[in-house]
């Protein structure tokens, strides 16, 4: 039986947002939902927020909507 692919780009993004927490200190978009991991989709990193402001990423912002 061939890998499980789909885990792959969920892997990509979760080293990606710790990439972007820890070394480019870069904030994930507001626009960029828990969803889109969830469904195996590689999310982009932005280096600014909805407003247009460098700010600290926050945990809140990545956990998943209730």
């Amino acid at each position: 039986m061939a890998p499980n692919i789909t885990d792959l780009p969920f892997k990509i993004s979760l080293n990606l947002i710790r990439l972007a927490k820890t070394e480019a200190n870069w904030v994930i978009h507001d626009v960029i939902n828990i969803q889109c991991l969830r469904r195996n989709i590689i999310c982009t990193i932005s280096p600014r927020n909805s407003h247009g402001n460098i700010s600290e990423p926050n945990e809140k912002t990545h956990s998943a909507p209730k």
